[in-house]
């Protein structure tokens, strides 16, 4: 039993020491990823689909960072923003299921000024299609 509580702490450090060596903006980014996902989780177990998205665009109106041009956005951000969110998906808190990933890539290239829209194909089995610019919510690094 102590072997393994060993290996276990030695991989945590060995993330810690990974995300501490990201550049600044991309550990905001990452951080601002998992307590979104947070957000989303609770949000859609509470308000459903529709409401979650309806109150996510409410929030996004008054944000004039969403109000930017699509060509004032680098490609670069797109993909940074993509391999953050996965990186929480893949490091972070829980498992979050493939709508929860969506909405929480849509809200925050939407911050970003990127266009575009979250669809929920089957709210029961809780699937959705997210595509800005050719990427999607499991994009590889």
């Amino acid at each position: 039993m102590p072997g393994a509580m060993s290996e276990r702490y030695d991989r945590l450090i060995d993330k810690w020491r990974r995300f501490r060596k990201r550049p600044a903006d991309e550990r905001a980014l990452i951080l601002r990823a998992m307590i979104f996902l947070q957000i989303i989780e609770i949000g859609l177990r509470v308000l459903g689909f529709r409401q979650c998205k309806k109150k996510i665009e409410n929030l996004l109106v008054n944000d004039p960072r969403s109000q930017a041009s699509q060509s004032d956005i680098p490609f670069e951000t797109a993909a940074k923003i993509t391999r953050a969110v996965r990186s929480v998906e893949l490091h972070g808190l829980g498992t979050p299921n493939c709508l929860e990933r969506s909405m929480v890539l849509w809200w925050l290239l939407r911050r970003a000024g990127i266009a575009g829209n979250c669809i929920s194909a089957d709210a029961k089995a809780d699937h959705a299609s997210r595509r800005t610019r050719g990427l999607n919510s499991r994009a590889r690094s």
